[in-house]
């Protein structure tokens, strides 16, 4: 009786192991790479698996030194974006060379709707 007890609880925590791994696998398959620097020469991130399509609009996930993670939308017609941050959310005109400049290129020349 002790063995069939000992042998269930194995059993228990294998399958609760695996159920917890398999909750989470868009985090785990993330294709994180590198689109830019910023003016301190710190690498710029892009999720590639993040981006989100609707008309002029992208929406990506991407992570800087300074910002930490964030979601980026802009606006490739206008250029105006928004970013949204744990510490708030800020808009503007993404400048060519700025951080949004090159996020905005980024997102607006390679991905687009076909």
């Amino acid at each position: 009786m002790n063995k069939l007890i000992k042998h269930c609880t194995h059993l228990f925590i294998l399958v609760s192991t695996t159920a917890v791994s398999l909750s989470f696998p868009l985090q785990a398959k993330a294709e994180w790479y590198i689109i830019g620097y910023d003016a301190q020469e710190y690498p710029i991130y892009m999720n590639s698996k993040s981006v989100f399509i609707k008309g002029n609009l992208r929406m990506v996930e991407i992570r800087d030194r300074k910002i930490g993670r964030a979601i980026f939308v802009v606006n490739c017609e206008s250029s105006d974006y928004y970013i949204q941050t744990n510490q708030g959310r800020r808009k503007g005109y993404a400048v060519p060379g700025t951080v949004a400049g090159i996020i905005a290129d980024e997102v607006c020349e390679k991905y687009y709707r076909r």
